[in-house]
């Protein structure tokens, strides 16, 4: 039986979206073929009686590349692109993108790697670094979560945090990864306990969908979101695409509307509408969303306030449950 257009459209157009997004972005892993198809998908979803058979479905003569190359704005023809295929998954999708390029981002971390761990932690407040995982730890509820991945594990301080800590008793397998192979080599000359196991891999954010591990139970990002130059909503759609059915994603961000935000150069900062957004993307619609705002050096934290009362707290958590 030949599927109908719609359905093909309904079945494929989530698993494409996200290399249209990875190129919108500037990303060097381009599969024109992908996006032929998709920008094809997305005519046909506004021109349903441009294609009579399934056949018409694998060919296409929009070429997204061109598109871009020849326009004299790339990144504003890129992103119409994108806001249709947000529209046809129902998602408003925010084109804000890094000032720096991701190569620009890694090397400042490369960098800074070469210092060793405990000197890393006292230069940015050891004790704002230890009570963030604190807070994550209080957070999030263990008793669910058997397998675990954190992007962006640095050192993998927070794998350390939980695992010696009463927390996360269920807890059997726990994969870390960071781009950055000093942070990874520091991690795994650590001494780790037979159970949960743990596992850190140098490994690319853009890469997760390749990752011969999970679904998991639990997904975190902590202080990575903002600052590893991709697209925030790129890095959460990766992040989701990870996740169990039934799993829990965390992401910690810099809060916008903090009395004393200061933006690092290398970062980018969406609102918190906008990260809520993020959440609803790829398919997925979380059973509940807690948006907790924290100082962690304070160690103070606030789930019941709007985000313009929020100038207070320096962060932000979100945990969505699935």
């Amino acid at each position: 039986m030949v599927d109908s257009p719609a359905d093909c459209w309904n079945r494929r157009a989530v698993g494409f979206g996200h290399d249209l997004t990875t190129l919108a972005y500037g990303s060097t892993r381009i599969q024109e073929r992908k996006f032929d198809v998709l920008i094809s998908q997305i005519n046909l979803r506004q021109n349903p009686a441009a294609a009579t058979d399934a056949s018409s479905w694998h060919t296409g003569p929009a070429r997204l590349c061109d598109c871009a190359l020849k326009s004299s704005d790339p990144w504003a023809a890129l992103g119409s692109r994108l806001h249709a295929v947000s529209v046809a998954r129902g998602v408003q999708m925010n084109i804000r993108r890094p000032s720096v390029s991701k190569a620009t981002v890694l090397a400042k971390y490369q960098e800074t790697s070469l210092e060793l761990e405990e000197h890393r932690k006292l230069m940015s407040s050891k004790e704002t670094w230890e009570n963030r995982f604190d807070e994550i730890a209080r957070l999030v509820p263990w008793s669910h979560v058997r397998t675990w991945l954190d992007v962006g594990c640095g050192t993998a301080r927070l794998f350390e945090k939980v695992i010696s800590g009463a927390h996360a008793t269920e807890l059997h397998t726990c994969i870390g990864i960071d781009a950055i192979a000093n942070n990874i080599r520091t991690g795994q000359d650590k001494k780790w306990p037979a159970r949960p196991s743990v596992k850190l891999l140098q490994w690319d954010i853009e890469d997760l969908d390749r990752l011969n591990h999970g679904p998991f139970d639990l997904v975190t990002m902590v202080g990575v979101v903002y600052q590893c130059g991709l697209p925030p909503a790129i890095t959460v759609e990766k992040c989701l695409g990870r996740l169990a059915t039934a799993g829990l994603l965390l992401v910690t961000t810099e809060n916008v509307r903090f009395k004393g935000f200061r933006a690092d150069p290398h970062g980018c900062y969406p609102p918190r509408d906008e990260f809520e957004q993020m959440f609803r993307q790829a398919g997925r619609n979380p059973r509940s969303l807690i948006v907790q705002y924290t100082n962690p050096l304070w160690r103070q934290r606030d789930t019941g306030i709007e985000d313009a009362d929020s100038a207070d707290y320096k962060e932000t958590f979100f945990l969505a449950s699935y």
